[in-house]
Order: C-alpha cells, then sequence, then structure tokens
C-alpha cells in the first residue's frame, strides 16, 4: 500500500472514536485533521518533514464521523498554497524552512502538516485539557501517522505548554533536551523518542517566534539538521569581517557582537573618524531583519547637523533614518532577511564578498563627508 493508502486504513480504524467524539460534543468542537500526502513530491523531497502546529483554526466548522470530508478539506486547503493563507505567521515560517531544507520552490506539495490536537472549538481556539484527554482517548494517531510517513524531520510549532499534550500520544518517555547553551528547553529543544525521528524539535508557534522576536531560533533547528558547527562558522565570519577591515584600511569597533543569537552587529570606521561608522545589524537575531547604513561612532557621540544632511541627500534609496542611523537600507528589501542561508555563504565566503563591496561603495559615496 502507499502512504494514502495506509493514512486511510489508519483513520478508517479508527471511526468508532470519531463517533464517540461527535455524539460527546456534537458541533461544539471542529475537526478532525486528517493528512493526504501528495506522495511523489514528498518521496522525492531532499528531506522529508512534517509540521506540527497547536490546532486546526476554523477548519471544517463541525465535528465529522467519518473520513471523507477530513480529507477532501486538507487537499483543497492543499498546504497553504493559496495567496491568503500564505501570509500567515505560522506558514512564512513553515515555508521558509521548507525552501531551504528542500531548495525547489517549484516543489512546494512536498511536505506535511498536522496538529497536535485533531481538533479546535468551534470557534477555532484551543480545546480544554479535559476535552482533549476525551478526544485522544478516542482519536490518538499522531504516533500512527508519523510511523507511516516516516519523515526525516518533525517540527513541533506548538510552544511549551502543549509538551504534555504532546507526551500523551506517544508510548514511553519523552525527553525534551537543550540544543544551544543560551536557550532554556523551554523555548526552544530537540524530542528524543524512540518513535521520532533524530531530528525532531519543539520551538515556539512563528506568531510567538516572530512577537518575541525569536525568529531566528528557525535557523538554529536548521543548523541542527544540516550538522553545521554554527560556532565554528561564527568565529570564521568574525575572521573575515576583521579581513574586510584590513583590506579596506578600517578599524573594526570593539562593540562590534558576533555571536549569533541576537543584537549581532558589526561597525567599521577610519581612525580619523569623529562621529560615524558603516554599521550592519541584524535587528531580531543571526540572519533576520538585516540592514546597514551610517550610524553614530559610539551612543554618546552625535552627528553634526550639517553631516547628517550631507549623508542624507547623497542617498535617494535609502529605507529610512533615525537619530541614530541617519541612513539606513535593507540588505535585502523584498523580505528583509540576509537569506536563511546564511552559514553556507559565509563558508564559501559569498558573505565576505558582499559585505566588503557594500563597504567600499559607500566609501566611494561618501568620501568627501567629514565624518
Amino acid at each position: 500500500m502507499n502512504i494514502n493508502e495506509k493514512l486511510i486504513e489508519l483513520y478508517n480504524s479508527n471511526l468508532s472514536g470519531l463517533q464517540a467524539i461527535h455524539d460527546k460534543f456534537d458541533d461544539q468542537v471542529d475537526g478532525p485533521q486528517m493528512m493526504y500526502c501528495w506522495e511523489e513530491n514528498y518521496k522525492n523531497a531532499e528531506i522529508k518533514i512534517l509540521f506540527i502546529g497547536q490546532e486546526p483554526n476554523t477548519w471544517i466548522y463541525e465535528s465529522w464521523a467519518e473520513i471523507e470530508r477530513p480529507l477532501e478539506r486538507y487537499k483543497e486547503f492543499a498546504l497553504a498554497t493559496n495567496k491568503k493563507n500564505d501570509e500567515t505567521t505560522f506558514w512564512k515560517g513553515v515555508v521558509q524552512v521548507n525552501e531551504i531544507l528542500n531548495r525547489k520552490p517549484d516543489n512546494r506539495l512536498c511536505f506535511l502538516w498536522t496538529n497536535v490536537s485533531k481538533y479546535s472549538t468551534k470557534e477555532g481556539g484551543r480545546v480544554a485539557d479535559k476535552d482533549f484527554d476525551f478526544i485522544n482517548e478516542n482519536f490518538n494517531v499522531l504516533q500512527s501517522e508519523i510511523n507511516i510517513i516516516k519523515p526525516d524531520v518533525v517540527i513541533f510549532f506548538s510552544g511549551p505548554d502543549l509538551d504534555e499534550r504532546i507526551t500523551t500520544q506517544f508510548e514511553g518517555k519523552l525527553i525534551f533536551e537543550k540544543i544551544h547553551d543560551q536557550i532554556p528547553s523551554r523555548q526552544l529543544a530537540k524530542i528524543i523518542h524512540k518513535n521520532l525521528p533524530r531530528d525532531t524539535y519543539r520551538v515556539y508557534h512563528p506568531s510567538a517566534l516572530q512577537r518575541q522576536k525569536k525568529w531566528n531560533y528557525l535557523q538554529l533547528i536548521i543548523n541542527q539538521i544540516k550538522d553545521y558547527n554554527t560556532l565554528q562558522i561564527l568565529e570564521l565570519f568574525k575572521t573575515q569581517m576583521h579581513e574586510v577591515a584590513k583590506e579596506l584600511d578600517l578599524i573594526i569597533d570593539k562593540n562590534s557582537e558576533f555571536s549569533g543569537l541576537i543584537n549581532t552587529g558589526f561597525y567599521f570606521y577610519k581612525q580619523n573618524w569623529k562621529y560615524c561608522s558603516i554599521g550592519f545589524e541584524f535587528e531580531k537575531g543571526w540572519a533576520s531583519d538585516f540592514f546597514y547604513g551610517i550610524c553614530r561612532k559610539d551612543m554618546d557621540t552625535s552627528i553634526p547637523e550639517n553631516i547628517v544632511k550631507q549623508i542624507s541627500s547623497r542617498n535617494g534609496d535609502k529605507d529610512g533614518e533615525t537619530e541614530f542611523w541617519p541612513l539606513w537600507k535593507w540588505l535585502q528589501s523584498e523580505d528583509r532577511n540576509w537569506t536563511y542561508n546564511t552559514l553556507d555563504e559565509i563558508r564559501k565566503g559569498e558573505t565576505k564578498q558582499k559585505i566588503k563591496n557594500i563597504v567600499k561603495e559607500m566609501m566611494i559615496t561618501f568620501k568627501d563627508i567629514d565624518f
């Protein structure tokens, strides 16, 4: 049997449980969510990924005690390939991770998606704990789904508050193990279980990642999957930036930070510059919202107004200006990200050349301004 035939067999074997859920809640719950696999795409993916959210949100608008309509709904939704759903924060995270690990943008239907809870409330919210327990007793299929689809990677975008709900769906002990010394396992963890692939992770829901400025956690997960030695690559990046400074006869400010976790920024200046530096910063962490421009040499030194005016008049395509950055510009204006393949770029030397070219161009543009 192929994947879809096995999934259908699994769901059919649980029809009595679906009926029990329907009888208890009638239409006060919305579901169930069942998966359909675009098998050719999935099997040909470089990395087969299963993304797991929290619960379906206004999914089928009622409770169903059969499998035809839930499967039809999953196929209609088609992994959020329509524009409206694609714009949500959850799907932004899913799509970005998939496009990095499976570098074929035209092969969108190559992963699978489900939720910790197969049901939500009728309004699209989270069912109460006692209701989840009843649903799970009657329709606990997540472990079996994973056994059937055999993903290489599983990513729970569920946050720590649902860890107990995850645990109850698997036989035996689950271990939530931290993967970064500076990040508690509550925020980002590797899940270890005998029936889960080696690369199984639990992290905040993408909306929480965005809200808390922790979007770079996705890069940390990708680093784990690709077996990147992050610290080694960041040290290489630091070396490359110092090489850029030396090659252009510049100094790197002592406050430059190369941790790759949060507040990463580095700043070039000449010895005789009194007020300004050429700066690069990641607004939300490594490889996220990367911008560059002219900034104050330090927070205690204001840039004279006449110099600010000269800077502003030299570059008409800037993206903004502030008191501390009289000129700044997104490195990639389309998505405001440097690129989620940043570590690959560093290893190949592409990042060094990119930044060197930017600094050279800015030095030419502003060469006669008294920085």
